[in-house]
């Protein structure tokens, strides 16, 4: 854990007053055996609420599945609907249809991701 205060950054209020504040960033970063495993950080204001912040991260990081929930992100609404098929379908009727919905709408989004020469 580190907390480096930044340069002051001028901030406009309105065309006639600029404000210089100092703000504090505080970086947060898990290694093990030298190897850096997460990093993450955020700017503050205050040093007093970066430290706790830092602080407060660390310790909710030192959990295991914690930290393996945020190297590992946020699931998309089709790995959600990808998961629950490949582990629930044989409970559901069988017909496939949740299959063949799912397929059609991933066939779908990754063509329109693909760009157009």
């Amino acid at each position: 854990m580190s907390c480096l205060p930044e340069q002051p950054h001028a901030h406009s209020q309105s065309s006639q007053a600029i404000r210089r504040t100092t703000r504090y960033t505080a970086i947060v970063r898990i290694r093990r055996g030298g190897v850096i495993l997460h990093r993450e950080s955020r700017t503050f204001a205050h040093r007093s609420a970066a430290l706790s912040w830092a602080r407060h991260r660390e310790v909710a990081l030192e959990d295991p599945s914690a930290l393996t929930r945020v190297q590992q992100g946020v699931p998309t609404v089709a790995e959600l609907i990808r998961w629950y098929i490949d582990n629930f379908e044989s409970v559901s009727n069988g017909s496939g249809a949740s299959r063949r919905i799912c397929d059609s709408w991933s066939a779908t989004r990754s063509a329109s991701a693909t760009p157009s020469p």
